[in-house]
């Protein structure tokens, strides 16, 4: 996911953090790759639930940037 994202394949970020996510919920830097994806994608929607996500599994940092992708 970290390789497409870095190549600014971000379609292909996306579908591979979802993946992570699945796989490994608490892995929180998969929720903040995640969201960060969508916002690259131009879909808020997708990137806010994402951090949600992250903050129904315990994150804070989530709860700390929150406001940089829920508006």
């Amino acid at each position: 996911a970290y390789w497409n994202e870095f190549m600014n394949d971000f379609s292909a970020a996306a579908r591979d953090y979802e993946e992570t996510v699945r796989l490994e919920p608490d892995n929180y830097d998969a929720y903040f790759g995640l969201a960060y994806a969508y916002k690259m994608l131009k879909d808020e929607t997708k990137a806010c639930d994402a951090i949600q996500r992250a903050i129904q599994h315990g994150s804070q940092i989530a709860v700390d940037l929150k406001a940089n992708f829920c508006r």
